[in-house]
């Protein structure tokens, strides 16, 4: 199934011939390597009993199993389709989602992808961050510690700033 995440499927000779509808979305949708011919959806397709929508929904509301629905659109330039096991009339769980956006097919990324995916660009910038910052320190090897480098406009302090000073490296003398 990974290998589908980065799968795109259009079929142009189709979109021309019929426009992209919540009624014709399924059917385009059939087409794609996404699509299970063994699901609810096609069961109830090759019987030919159901051809409106409306009947053929109330009828996989009774099966159980694997179907797929519409469960958003703004038509004709987006559909969002859901993967899903029935397991009752009114208990579903969502396998995997699919979006159609201008007639091309996609399967929308788990959850765990988009958040690893995040994750690993914040710590990219984060490393980033710490690199450039580094290039402000320096380290003073007689206070074991990181200082700013001293620059002419720093080397010009007041008799305040150097009593501040001063108590500030007592008390963390003391501590």
């Amino acid at each position: 199934m990974e290998e589908l995440a980065y799968v795109c499927f259009r079929d142009v000779a189709w979109l021309q011939a019929y426009p992209l509808t919540e009624a014709s979305v399924l059917d385009y949708f059939s087409l794609s390597q996404f699509y299970e011919r063994t699901c609810n959806n096609e069961v109830l397709k090759m019987q030919a009993r159901y051809t409106d929508n409306a009947a053929l929904l109330s009828q996989l509301h009774k099966m159980t199993g694997t179907e797929f629905a519409v469960v958003r659109s703004t038509p004709p330039k987006l559909f969002v389709i859901a993967k899903q096991q029935r397991h009752s009339s009114d208990k579903v769980s969502v396998l995997s989602v699919y979006y159609i956006l201008n007639g091309s097919i996609f399967m929308a990324p788990s959850l765990y992808a988009v958040v690893g995916n995040r994750i690993t660009a914040s710590l990219h910038h984060l490393g980033e961050a710490i690199d450039y910052a580094k290039g402000f320190l320096s380290f003073d090897a007689a206070a074991c510690q990181y200082v700013l480098p001293t620059t002419q406009a720093d080397s010009v302090m007041t008799e305040e700033d150097l009593r501040l000073d001063r108590l500030v490296m007592e008390a963390v003398a003391e501590e």
